[in-house]
C-alpha cells in the first residue's frame, strides 16, 4: 500500500513536472513566435519605406523629365516664334524695297496715274522686280525734276554706284548683330 501510494504520488509529481514543463515550452514556443512577428513586421516596414522611397525617386525622375520636356519645348516655341519674326522682318524689307522701287519707276516714267497699277503689280509679284540696265543708268544719270539732286543721283535701294543690276548688294537683315530677348 505504501508503495502504491508513493508510486502514485511519484506519478502525480511526474505528471505535475510534464504540465509545467509543457508550460514552460508553450511559453517559449509564444515568445519564440513573438519575436519572430515583431521581426517579420520590422522587415515588413522596412521594405515598404523602400517601396515608398523608390516610388517617390521615380516620381521627382518623372517630374523632371516632365519639366525638361517642357523646357525644350518652350525653347523650340522660342525659336520658332524667333525664326518667324526674322522672316517677318526680312519679308518687310523686301515689300519695303519693291514698292520704293516701284516709286522709283514711276518717278523716272512721270507715269502718276498708273502709279496704282504699277504698286500692286510690285506688291503681287513675289520675285524681286529685276532692273534693267538702261533703267538703272537712266536713274542714276537723270534726277527728276523737282526732287533734290542728292537723293535722286543714288541708285535704287540694294545697289551701289559701283554695281550693275546683275550684281546687287547681299541682303542684310536688320535682325543680324542684334540680340533679342523674349
Amino acid at each position: 500500500m505504501r508503495k502504491e501510494e508513493l508510486l502514485a504520488q511519484q506519478e502525480a509529481m511526474d505528471e505535475n513536472l510534464r504540465r509545467i514543463e509543457a508550460g514552460r515550452q508553450r511559453e517559449r514556443q509564444l515568445k519564440k513566435e513573438v519575436k519572430l512577428l515583431n521581426m517579420q513586421m520590422k522587415q515588413d516596414t522596412v521594405e515598404r519605406m523602400k517601396r515608398v522611397e523608390e516610388y517617390k525617386r521615380l516620381e521627382t525622375i518623372r517630374m523632371l523629365k516632365e519639366q525638361e520636356d517642357r523646357t525644350n519645348k518652350m525653347m523650340a516655341q522660342k525659336k520658332h516664334i524667333l525664326m518667324q519674326r526674322k522672316k517677318a522682318g526680312v519679308d518687310a524689307k523686301l515689300q519695303r524695297d519693291k514698292i520704293q522701287g516701284a516709286m522709283e519707276k514711276v518717278k523716272i516714267s512721270k507715269k502718276w496715274h498708273q502709279a496704282g497699277a504699277i504698286l500692286n503689280k510690285a506688291m503681287a509679284s513675289d520675285k524681286p522686280a529685276r532692273r534693267k540696265k538702261k533703267q538703272v543708268a537712266s536713274a542714276m544719270s537723270l534726277p527728276a525734276a523737282g526732287s533734290s539732286q542728292l537723293e535722286d543721283a543714288l541708285p535704287p535701294v540694294g545697289m551701289s554706284m559701283n554695281q550693275g543690276a546683275d550684281d546687287p548688294l547681299p541682303y542684310k537683315s536688320p535682325y543680324d548683330g542684334q540680340q533679342v530677348t523674349v
